[in-house]
């Protein structure tokens, strides 16, 4: 999880929990 939010705040774009439901980085 961690690495998520840090892959989340790296982009600055979407929120964990978004990631977490993509089970990926939208960025990516």
């Amino acid at each position: 999880m961690r690495s998520l939010v840090t892959e989340v705040g790296r982009e600055g774009l979407e929120p964990p929990t978004l990631t977490l439901a993509s089970g990926r980085a939208p960025g990516q």
